[in-house]
């Protein structure tokens, strides 16, 4: 939900399309935001006039594409993408409450391989 309470942002199917919308509150129509993609997702709101949306890429999904979208003149502002060149993000990214932070979680997993031999009748 927008600061002021006007707009909130989805994904939504709108005249058959799924894509990023802003659903007034006040009630009405809801507004396609196009020319983002399908693949996006808002993670917050930095003021009134900013929106931060999200793209996880299926092809590398330790990157993550940000984006910062003008409501107000619906045109993209910003984008940006991040690798962490870790591991797969593991939880959605989320724009902090003053809106000048994005936190997201990757997720490290250590494994060890080990190996026993002799187990059998045979091997004592």
């Amino acid at each position: 939900m927008s600061p002021d309470k006007r707009w909130a942002a989805a994904n939504a199917v709108v005249d058959e399309k799924y894509g990023p919308v802003l659903l007034p509150l006040a009630g009405g129509k809801p507004v396609t935001l196009t020319g983002l993609g399908p693949d996006v997702s808002p993670i917050g709101w930095a003021s009134n006039d900013e929106l931060w949306f999200a793209r996880i890429d299926d092809a590398d999904p330790s990157a993550i594409g940000l984006i910062r979208f003008d409501v107000r003149r619906r045109v993209i502002v910003e984008e940006r993408t991040i690798g962490t060149r870790g591991p797969v993000i593991t939880a959605p990214p989320h724009l902090t409450a003053d809106g000048k932070n994005i936190v997201f979680v990757e997720q490290r997993i250590a494994g060890h391989l080990y190996v026993l031999r002799g187990l059998g009748a045979g091997g004592r």
